[in-house]
């Protein structure tokens, strides 16, 4: 249970520094756009057609996004609690300098 606690935690960690990472850059390109009027006043056309503001994407998308974030990060966690912290807890009691005297 504690290994799926924290894959969820990590899986909304990322989702989360996503979506500010995406509100950032659109509200950062929004702030220092400046328009060049005189270059664009020979070529005029409709805006309409060429411009879409927003996304339609479907709920699941974000749900199937979230649930595939949340089983790659219980992975990580499981292979690092596995593999790096039972080496890191031998080191620190001792018993790898056993295991090569022998």
């Amino acid at each position: 249970m504690k290994i799926i606690l924290q894959a969820i935690i990590g899986s909304l960690l990322i989702h989360l520094i996503y979506i500010v990472y995406t509100f950032l850059g659109g509200y950062l390109k929004t702030k220092y756009y400046t328009p060049d009027i005189t270059s664009t006043w020979d070529n005029v056309y409709v805006l309409q057609n060429e411009v879409a503001f927003g996304m339609v994407s479907s709920p699941f998308f974000y749900v199937f996004s979230f649930l595939k974030v949340a089983i790659i990060c219980a992975i990580l966690i499981f292979t690092y609690e596995k593999w790096f912290k039972n080496k890191v807890r031998c080191f620190k009691t001792g018993q790898i300098n056993k295991k090569r005297n022998k």
